[in-house]
C-alpha cells in the first residue's frame, strides 16, 4: 500500500498536495475509493481512503489510526564522514532503511568532499540529504522521519559527544578494537 508523510493532524480528513499529490495522480494513477497510508512522521499511521481530487490536491478520509509498528526500539545516531560523489546519498538511504534515527555528516581531515565555509552549499546539501532520508523512510515503511543534521567539523563533533553523558558511543575503526557484539551486550 502506498505510504506518504504529512505534518501531524487531527480530525477525520486530510489533504495531500505538492509532489506527493502529483505522484498519487500521475505515477500511481490512484482513483477515488483507493486506500493509502498517511504517516504523521511522529509514529502514527493513518489508513486513508481517497475521496476526491480538488485542484492539484488529493483529499482523504481517515479510516483508521494506529501507532506505527515499523520503528526500532533503539534510537541510533549515525555520524558519517562526508564521502565523495553520490556515495553519501547511498549511505543515507541505506542507513535510514536499516533504522537509523539521526544522521550527522562530519567533515574529517581525510574527507575529499568539503562544504565548510560555504553556507549556501552546505544548506543545499543538507536539504538534498534530508529529501533522500524522507524518501527512504517512506519506501521502507518507517513511521518517523529520520533527521539529517547540518554537517559539522570533527572537533565540534567530539565536543558534542563528550557533552552527551547518557548515550552509548561506539566508534567503528578498521584498525581493530572490541567486537561489536561484546559492546552491545545488555549490562
Amino acid at each position: 500500500m502506498p505510504r506518504f508523510f504529512t505534518v501531524p493532524f487531527t480530525g477525520d480528513e486530510a489533504v495531500i498536495s505538492g509532489d506527493d499529490a502529483v505522484h498519487i495522480r500521475r505515477s500511481l494513477r490512484m482513483r477515488e475509493g483507493e486506500q493509502l497510508t498517511l504517516c504523521d512522521g511522529e509514529g502514527c499511521d493513518c489508513l486513508c481512503e481517497i475521496v476526491g481530487f480538488p485542484g492539484n490536491d488529493v483529499s482523504l478520509r481517515v479510516v483508521e489510526r494506529v501507532p506505527s509498528t515499523c520503528e526500532p526500539d533503539v534510537f541510533v545516531t549515525l555520524v558519517q564522514a562526508i564521502s565523495k560523489g553520490d556515495k553519501m546519498e547511498l549511505i543515507i538511504q541505506k542507513s535510514v532503511e536499516l533504522g537509523v534515527s539521526r544522521i550527522i555528516p562530519a567533515e574529517t581531515s581525510r574527507c575529499i568532499s568539503r562544504i565548510d565555509g560555504d553556507a549556501a552549499r552546505a544548506e543545499k546539501k543538507q536539504k538534498r540529504w534530508q529529501k533522500i532520508a524522507d524518501e527512504a523512510a517512506g519506501q521502507s515503511g518507517r513511521g518517523i522521519l529520520p533527521q539529517v543534521m547540518p554537517a559539522i567539523g570533527w572537533k565540534e563533533l567530539l565536543i558534542r559527544l563528550v557533552e552527551q553523558h547518557n548515550d552509548v558511543k561506539i566508534v567503528l575503526y578498521e584498525g581493530g578494537g572490541e567486537p561489536l557484539r561484546k559492546l552491545m551486550k545488555p549490562g
